[in-house]
């Protein structure tokens, strides 16, 4: 993957019996894509999350703070970013897993709330 610069990364896990699964998809400056990985652990911890960075540099890619990563907010993927990157990489939360969490937790009985219940 030495050939492949990517300009942001995006991270996902998805959950299937009683396994997490972390999939990486880089996009380099042109937009073109490609799967960086395919991750399998007991949940999405922070262990599992060093073990995709340092498999992906294994496999070449060189990664840094200046590629923006895109996840969906869980800790494990946040923490490790921090010990690798510190605290000034570029991250952005998935704006589609965003508004799914919004989107479950709607106010209960939003007529009757006013600006001062907020």
């Amino acid at each position: 993957m030495s050939d492949f610069n990517p300009f942001a990364i995006f991270l996902d896990t998805i959950n299937r019996g009683g396994e997490a699964f972390i999939i990486g998809l880089g996009i380099n400056r042109f937009g073109e894509k490609k799967a960086l990985g395919f991750w399998r652990g007991a949940t999405e911890n922070h262990e599992i999350c060093e073990e995709l960075f340092a498999d992906m540099q294994r496999r070449g890619l060189v990664l840094s703070r200046n590629i923006i990563w895109i996840t969906d907010g869980g800790g494990g993927i946040i923490k490790a970013m921090r010990e690798k990157f510190g605290k000034k990489h570029v991250h952005q939360r998935c704006i589609i897993h965003k508004d799914r969490n919004i989107q479950r937790h709607p106010a209960k009985d939003i007529e009757r709330m006013h600006i001062e219940d907020l």
